[in-house]
């Protein structure tokens, strides 16, 4: 009895997943999607791309929410994507389709935003910890520090997406949304890690720390021992 009480929830996480990963995808490739459907059919075929994208999300949030009466974030972002959608096939706003990506940015703005006030550690240190666990008190104030460098951007991406949805050229929205972001969010990564390696060192444990050690031995290395190093104790 229990095995076929349980036989559906393999199957539910499945089908979670996939909805996830093909929205994921779809948001990715949104401004070219957005692009392509506009120059065939109009500001509606894309208002009916973010239906088609956040529709059934929200629908299978909804139904959860009626079992647990709760709510999350996530359930906001998809019913304000499908009001985004709706506003772009009723009302014929290709504003209300291109303010999507800002949407995005506002949501992760309040998930790392609702980390600094007291929903457990920062989110930065959250992905830290997937990958090490001996985190020493100056690095937990770098993680910290970096959220709030993350939340900024965020906030500044959602502002700079919003200001191009309505004041600029589609194509100028398209370049920024499609490649530029990404540059972006490629950039503030590098620099983080290079400024956390200059700082913390770099950790023989790791498999590309090691090769870069190996054939740079001038590089700081990161001791092994969970007290300060000297040039953090320094800092």
């Amino acid at each position: 009895m229990s095995a076929s009480s349980d036989a559906p929830r393999p199957r539910s996480a499945t089908t979670s997943a996939l909805l996830l990963a093909l929205t994921g995808a779809a948001l990715v490739a949104y401004p070219v999607l957005a692009w392509l459907l506009l120059r065939r059919f109009g500001t509606g075929a894309v208002g009916v791309l973010l239906l088609a994208m956040f529709g059934p999300r929200l629908l299978s949030r909804l139904a959860r929410l009626r079992r647990r009466a709760s709510r999350d974030q996530e359930t906001w972002l998809a019913a304000a994507m499908v009001l985004l959608g709706v506003g772009a096939i009723v009302l014929g706003r290709l504003e209300a389709a291109l303010l999507a990506p800002a949407v995005i940015n506002i949501s992760l703005a309040a998930a790392f935003g609702a980390t600094l006030i007291g929903r457990g550690p920062p989110m930065i240190e959250r992905f830290a910890r997937r990958i090490h666990e001996d985190l020493r008190p100056p690095e937990l104030a770098w993680c910290r520090r970096w959220t709030w460098i993350w939340l900024g951007f965020f906030v500044g991406n959602a502002s700079l997406v919003s200001a191009l949805a309505y004041w600029a050229p589609f194509e100028w929205w398209l370049g920024y949304t499609g490649l530029g972001a990404y540059l972006a969010i490629g950039l503030l990564i590098s620099v983080e890690i290079a400024l956390r390696k200059q700082r913390f060192g770099f950790r023989r444990a790791e498999l590309l720390d090691r090769w870069l050690l190996e054939r740079f031995p001038d590089l700081p290395e990161r001791a092994d021992s969970p007290g300060p190093t000297p040039a953090e104790a320094g800092a």
